[in-house]
């Protein structure tokens, strides 16, 4: 049986293995390295164990709504910054890897992503892990994504 993971988490990754192979094994390799990160970075950031297990389920909707987590912005941090979507300082690596994850995940065209991966990518708070979570939500409500 296979776990899904939060849809931030797991859609662009998989679409850009999985279209360079087919292969059962990459597919496990993929999930397996998904799961190492989150508990990683739910370790890292202090998250619950449950909270890591609704990440791991894709149950991510409650962690979404307000007052959301330092906890989750930090995992989310943490997350992204391991796939290579964000940096240290919690900015996003603005990048055709990005527009295409924007694109991938929220199902939208690419001019849609360009133009979320242009405003958001602006945004700045000195908190690395605020500053995700800004970007995130601000995309969220550019491309109208709706929990």
């Amino acid at each position: 049986m296979q776990i899904q993971f939060s849809k931030y988490c797991l859609s662009l990754i998989l679409l850009s293995y999985l279209q360079l192979s087919q292969s059962t094994i990459l597919e496990e390799a993929v999930i397996e390295y998904i799961q190492s990160l989150v508990q990683i970075c739910g370790n890292e950031s202090g998250l619950s164990e449950q909270d890591i297990h609704l990440i791991a389920s894709d149950q991510v909707d409650d962690l979404y709504r307000a007052p959301i987590s330092d906890n989750f912005k930090c995992f989310l941090h943490c997350f992204y910054l391991k796939l290579n979507l964000f940096d240290e300082n919690g900015q996003p690596i603005v990048s055709e890897y990005f527009k295409e994850y924007i694109g991938d995940h929220f199902s939208v065209s690419e001019d849609k992503a360009a133009a979320a991966m242009e405003k958001c990518a602006a945004i700045r708070d000195e908190n690395k892990c605020e500053n995700v979570i800004k970007v995130e939500l601000c995309i969220m409500d550019v491309v109208n994504y709706k929990y």
